[in-house]
């Protein structure tokens, strides 16, 4: 048991398929795999957890299936009973995820985790309790004061991170200057060979404008911004390449040739990666103390208790925080 990484599971929005996904995943065959490496802990009231299963009445034998598994997770303790509305919006629920995680980062803050896995959250449920929430990766960032954050898509080989994570388009042109993908390519470079273990990092990054801006013709970003930065990178020894036509890049496969793809905004990387993917990518918050990944859907209100949900996002979560943590470790 000592040499085994500590996992810590957040509850996400009681309303949505998160414990769905979570029940799917601890009676698998991944999870007996994992077990094997990892302690599991998990930030939620028990009589939250049973009752879910209870509402959502198409899940109870699946709840009942999972009890094996359950021995091997340690419950700790979150808030108070919660009204659970599978899929409904609801102040209730956005407290009670927002509880489990700030728990959940405490306990790594403090040494008592090795990782964190996040469970799907309904943003407009938080934000009923916290106003200025904008996601998982701001959050989580606020904790370390002076440690910029890079949000990262992962599957398999493929790694697609962001320039600007959640902004409206309008503010991108303004937002990405030489400075920021100076940063953010660093941040990059180092996060693939300190926790992917990639010895010599090759990155891509994708033009703002369509065509990568034809040499100025259709926006002036690429030239005036991009090359520049591109040209220090590259002078330092950091490999980046580009920018490159975001729909040419992905149609014709040259994701392939690269370690790392960097993306201007959230839909340019993220459509394509879950074209990809196919449901099974993970999100991973990189260039933090804390190890946290996700999987990479969301609560899927539309599609609560009816058993369908998709667990393999989530122990695909599971696996990547195992193995960076393990890396990290190593090196330490």
């Amino acid at each position: 048991m000592q040499n085994k990484v500590k996992i810590g599971v957040t509850a996400g929005d009681l309303n949505g398929i998160g414990l769905e996904v979570f029940a799917k995943y601890l009676i698998s065959k991944e999870f007996l795999q994992h077990s094997k490496q990892a302690e599991f802990f998990f930030f939620c009231n028990q009589s939250n957890f049973k009752r879910y299963y209870k509402i959502n009445k198409t899940l109870e034998d699946l709840y009942k299936q999972a009890q094996t598994a359950l021995a091997q997770v340690v419950f700790v303790e979150v808030g108070e009973k919660v009204k659970i509305q599978p899929g409904w919006v609801s102040k209730a629920t956005g407290k009670y995820a927002l509880e489990s995680f700030n728990l959940a980062i405490d306990f790594a803050i403090n040494g008592k985790l090795d990782g964190v896995i996040t469970l799907p959250i309904c943003k407009e449920s938080i934000k009923m309790n916290l106003p200025d929430f904008s996601g998982h990766t701001e959050h989580l960032a606020n904790y370390f004061t002076g440690r910029q954050s890079l949000m990262m898509f992962v599957y398999q080989k493929l790694r697609v991170a962001l320039l600007t994570n959640h902004l409206p388009i309008q503010s991108l042109s303004n937002k990405i200057d030489s400075n920021l993908i100076v940063k953010k390519s660093k941040i990059f470079y180092n996060t693939l060979k300190s926790d992917f273990l990639v010895p010599s990092p090759k990155i891509a990054i994708l033009g703002l404008n369509p065509h990568a801006g034809e040499n100025g013709n259709i926006g002036k970003e690429e030239v005036d911004t991009f090359m520049p930065a591109i040209k220090h990178l590259q002078s330092i020894g950091i490999k980046l390449e580009g920018p490159f036509p975001a729909d040419g890049f992905f149609a014709f496969g040259l994701e392939k040739q690269y370690d790392g793809i960097l993306a201007c905004y959230h839909d340019q990387g993220l459509i394509p990666f879950k074209l990809i993917s196919k449901g099974k990518g993970v999100n991973f918050t990189a260039n933090l103390p804390v190890v946290r990944c996700s999987p990479d859907h969301g609560t899927a209100f539309d599609i609560v208790g009816k058993g369908i949900a998709d667990y393999k996002s989530l122990a695909n979560a599971f696996a990547l925080a195992i193995r960076i943590v393990k890396n990290r470790k190593s090196k330490s």
